[in-house]
């Protein structure tokens, strides 16, 4: 990850004082200044989501500056997503949902049934049910 000031560092703000990921209670992560805004309030901000499968991850960009991101594993037969985290800075304001929107929308277009393993991921299709068609379902065929 680049060490740009406007770019944050995952791994850094874990050692100052634990993950930052949306998977995890919002009230466990201590100092973190969430945005005034109302919730999904963006104003005149331009959010942006791509796929980056050099890193393996959706990226969500806010005027050009990472604002989150939704890792995922993907194979030919379906797409994992396992780990979502939104920069703190940028709380609250949609970001994730627009993850993992834009991430189920494009799995349906590509024909992949989609594994929620992130916590945010489940709950969020759990909320919307447009999308759980989407949701793998394993079809073993293994018997006793």
């Amino acid at each position: 990850m680049s060490t740009n000031p406007r770019t944050w560092n995952r791994d850094e703000n874990r050692r100052k004082g634990g993950c930052r990921c949306t998977c995890r209670e919002r009230n466990s992560v201590r100092g973190a200044q969430r945005d005034p805004r109302p919730e999904g309030s963006m104003m005149s901000e331009t959010l942006e989501v791509t796929d980056n499968p050099a890193e393996k991850r959706y990226e969500a960009r806010l005027d050009g500056a990472l604002a989150g991101f939704a890792e995922y594993i993907r194979t030919s037969n379906l797409i994992a997503f396992v780990h979502t985290e939104v920069d703190p800075r940028y709380e609250g304001r949609g970001i994730g949902a627009a993850l993992v929107r834009t991430s189920l929308d494009e799995a349906r277009a590509a024909g992949l049934p989609v594994l929620p393993t992130c916590p945010f991921y489940a709950g969020w299709i759990a909320r919307h049910p447009d999308y759980q068609d989407l949701v793998y379902q394993s079809r073993s065929r293994v018997a006793d």
